[in-house]
């Protein structure tokens, strides 16, 4: 069985196990979850929904129900109890001899804890930045929250660069718990001091054209398989 498929069960494992007191739904909890699952995976409205073949749409409002059950879930630790669950099945032993780490945006305007704003194209929006690490077949090893601003840079007197991306390294490193010796392979924006990295890391980032190293051929190699992971 699959990664995502594992953490389905899971999370409706944990969903079972909830029932709200005001109602009984008239749909599974499995039906609710897929569809959840095509609203945050494909970061689109709730409303879009109406557009999806394999979801009721007898009423007219249906999609806020499913936005409603995604909102219970998410009060109630349903998510977060699967994750804890899947972290403690997805340990160290799962790392490939090349694992692979990069950073990304949520936007998350609703959001409470650890969201904020950046720079670039982003910078007016409220999001949650992340890096993450996973290993060859795409199973997620750890994810860590980055650093982000709590008001827009209008409203900053004086701005401060954000961390950049090789600075998110030793926090996600931290966050494996192991002494395994690997690899990590990431973009340019990961380009850092290898003597601050543990001895039993082989950081393997992409060179820029101006360096006097470049990176080897077995680095290369390396390289490519980044591109169908991550």
């Amino acid at each position: 069985m699959s990664f995502k498929n594992n953490y389905f069960d899971l999370i409706l494992k944990y969903a079972d196990k909830y029932k709200p007191s005001k109602h009984n739904t008239k749909y599974s909890n499995r039906y609710y979850l897929t569809h959840i699952l095509d609203v945050l995976g494909d970061v689109v409205s709730w409303k879009s929904l109406i557009k999806v073949r394999t979801v009721c749409n007898d009423k007219k409002y249906h999609y806020k129900t499913i936005n409603k059950i995604h909102l219970e879930w998410s009060r109630n630790n349903v998510y977060e109890k699967a994750y804890k669950k899947m972290l403690k099945i997805t340990d160290s032993c799962e790392l490939s001899p090349s694992n692979f780490i990069d950073g990304t945006l949520i936007i998350n305007k609703c959001g409470i804890e650890n969201v904020g704003y950046g720079c670039g194209e982003s910078r007016k929006k409220k999001y949650t930045s992340l890096t993450c690490i996973c290993n060859e077949n795409t199973k997620p090893l750890a994810i860590v929250n980055n650093e982000v601003y709590t008001k827009k840079l209008t409203e900053i007197k004086t701005i401060k660069t954000l961390p950049h991306d090789s600075q998110t390294i030793l926090p996600a490193i931290k966050s494996l718990k192991t002494n395994k010796s690997y690899n990590l392979v990431g973009d340019g924006g990961f380009i850092f001091d290898t003597s601050k990295i543990p001895l039993n890391v082989n950081l393997i980032a992409v060179k820029r054209k101006n360096q006097f190293v470049q990176n080897t051929v077995t680095e290369k190699q390396i390289l490519k398989k980044r591109y169908k992971t991550i």
